[in-house]
Order: C-alpha cells, then sequence, then structure tokens
C-alpha cells in the first residue's frame, strides 16, 4: 500500500477519534517527515529545496491546527498566523528538523573519528590479533599502471 494512502488512513482515524493538533502533529513527525527528510542528512539544502519543504510543512501544520485560510464573503482572505498553527501542533520550522538531522550525523562522525584516535593511540592489545588497514596496505601502482597499458594494446 502507498505511503500516501497509509498517512490519510491514520490522518482519518486521528480525526474521528478527535486526536489534537499536537498529536496529530507528533504522528506526521513521526511518519511523514521519516520519509519527506529521508537522506536529508547529507543533503545540500538550497533556497528551492528548503522553500519546497517549508511549503509542504507550512500547509501540514495549518491543516492540523485548523487554520487554514479562508476566504471572506467580501472576497478577501483571512490568513491565520502561521506561528500559532505551527505552536499549535507542536510543530518546529523544517529548517530545525533538518539541521537536527544533519547534527546527529556530524556528531555521530566525530564520535568515530574520537574513537579511532583512542584506538590508535593506545595501539594493539597483547594476545589480539593483527590486522592491516587499507591505508597501511602495500600497493603497486607502478604494477597496476603496467597492467593497465597491457590491456589497451
Amino acid at each position: 500500500m502507498p505511503r500516501r494512502k497509509k498517512w490519510g488512513r491514520v490522518s482519518r482515524m486521528l480525526g474521528l477519534e478527535g486526536a489534537d493538533a499536537k498529536v496529530s502533529g507528533m504522528f506526521y513527525v513521526d511518519v511523514v517527515q521519516q520519509i519527506l527528510l529521508y537522506g536529508s542528512e547529507t543533503w545540500t539544502v538550497s533556497p528551492r529545496v528548503l522553500s519546497a519543504l517549508e511549503s509542504l510543512h507550512h500547509r501540514v501544520a495549518r491543516r492540523l491546527a485548523g487554520k487554514m485560510p479562508r476566504r471572506l464573503p467580501d472576497g478577501s482572505w483571512e490568513c491565520p498566523s502561521l506561528e500559532k498553527a505551527l505552536e499549535e501542533a507542536g510543530l518546529f520550522s523544517i529548517s530545525e528538523y533538518v539541521s537536527r538531522r544533519q547534527r546527529t550525523v556530524a556528531q555521530h562522525i566525530a564520535l568515530l573519528w574520537l574513537i579511532y584516535d583512542v584506538a590508535v593511540e593506545e595501539g594493539r592489545q597483547r594476545g589480539t590479533s593483527t590486522s592491516m588497514r587499507w591505508w597501511e596496505q602495500p600497493i603497486d601502482f607502478a604494477g597496476a599502471l603496467a597492467e593497465l597499458e597491457e590491456g589497451e594494446d
């Protein structure tokens, strides 16, 4: 079943059960954003991409909070505050969610480098097997180049 249908069923169920905007917002963050922001840890978020993400995020926040823009009888539009809609739905800006994901990956990489540095400083413990790292292995560049040249003939 496509994810859009699944989210549609969940959102209808939440509406029928009378869930408030914050509960629906939690489902949105846990279900939809996981798919929407998949891989965003490695994205270069251009203004165009951020604008598209913000547009969807703002529409969802307004819908969850029941703060959709309305056309008045005189033809003008009433646009409730976006900040209030985000607050009622318990949501932050989409750039905050992207930044959090990117920070999490950056922290993980930094931690791995710290662990690596400690392991290298400590050295090998007695009784453990020695294993060569890929960057420590002898590489025969001259032989590899000769093989390439032979293959071209």
